[in-house]
């Protein structure tokens, strides 16, 4: 089980002291992607019943975002993700496929709506665009879905913004439920004692 204790910093010592196995991610590339299907895996096959994933990020590329979310469907235990500082773009993505969402007391998630720069040929162009408009409908019903929302409700919220950057804070986080808890992770060991009469 893990408590929390909103009035402390962050300072993972559970982690740091080999107590909880977690998975760190800062990048979203395709060397990351890959070396978080390994971490994830070392996690996952060292018996420990829930899945830590600490984001720090300010995002990075597509496709390893959803390489990792396609992973995370496949995974059993409850996954929880935690926002330390930032969560932006592709972390954020990232972020909402916790169970168990936290973000500590002073973090940001950041929504916005997908980057792309096209150039080549017109045709090219064109093409290029009907694929991203497909990618950015998939992140956005990614997000909206993990958090219990109807698919279109994150493409509503950026265009009810004029489709600028979305920064939100840990407190209106937890109101919009993108967090489901603020505070420091503390990891509590409970031990149970069954007694029972044989005859």
């Amino acid at each position: 089980m893990i408590q929390f204790n909103s009035n402390i910093s962050f300072e993972p010592d559970f982690i740091k002291n080999n107590q909880v196995k977690a998975v760190s991610v800062t990048e979203f590339d395709i060397k990351s992607k890959n070396e978080f299907t390994k971490d994830c895996d070392k996690v996952l096959n060292s018996g420990q019943e829930f899945l830590p994933i600490l984001i720090d990020s300010f995002g990075g590329y597509v496709y390893p975002v959803l390489g990792m979310v396609d992973y995370l469907k496949s995974v059993k235990v409850p996954i929880i993700t935690i926002c330390e500082t930032i969560a932006m773009s592709c972390g954020a993505v990232l972020f909402t496929c916790g169970e168990r969402r936290i973000m500590t007391k002073n973090s940001t998630v950041l929504f916005h709506d997908m980057t792309d720069t096209l150039i080549g040929k017109d045709i090219d162009i064109q093409a290029d665009a009907k694929h991203s408009t497909k990618l950015k409908n998939i992140l956005s019903e990614i997000i909206s879905q993990n958090l219990g929302y109807e698919k279109k409700w994150l493409h509503k919220e950026l265009m009810s913004r004029g489709n600028s950057d979305w920064s939100i804070m840990a407190r209106e986080a937890k109101r919009l439920n993108i967090a489901t808890e603020i505070g420091t992770p503390k990891l509590i060991t409970t031990i149970t004692k069954k007694q029972e009469i044989k005859i």
